[in-house]
């Protein structure tokens, strides 16, 4: 659930609520922007991809168990998988786009620097 919705104005920050279920895992990619989790109740499991940090160009894959009030952030370019296993399961997602709004408002010398 978005905490805001669509047609609120501020169109930088992106504010999910999600409760847990065990058929469901979130999946996303954000590459120009570090995605933000907080996990209010319960747990959940984030499994992080991409490059190794040696340089030769393989896939790894980490995996996070965030347990209540603890928080994670997933690096900017990083695919990433969220898993929560029980209806207990609550964790807010939080992602911010930088200079969104002024691109929605129509600011002049606006100039697009990440790409979503």
């Amino acid at each position: 659930m978005r905490l805001f919705p669509e047609s609120h104005p501020d169109k930088e920050y992106d504010i999910r609520v999600c409760r847990g279920c065990a058929d469901v895992v979130m999946t996303g990619r954000n590459e120009g922007v570090e995605t933000f989790f907080y996990q209010l109740e319960g747990t959940c499991t984030i499994t992080v991809t991409g490059n190794n940090s040696d340089g030769d160009g393989k896939s790894s894959a980490t995996t996070h168990v965030i347990e209540k009030t603890g928080c994670f952030i997933v690096d900017a370019g990083k695919a990433f998988s969220v898993s929560r296993e029980n209806g207990d399961s609550v964790g807010m997602v939080v992602i911010q786009r930088p200079r969104l709004n002024e691109q929605f408002y129509g600011y002049t010398g606006w100039k697009p620097e990440i790409s979503y």
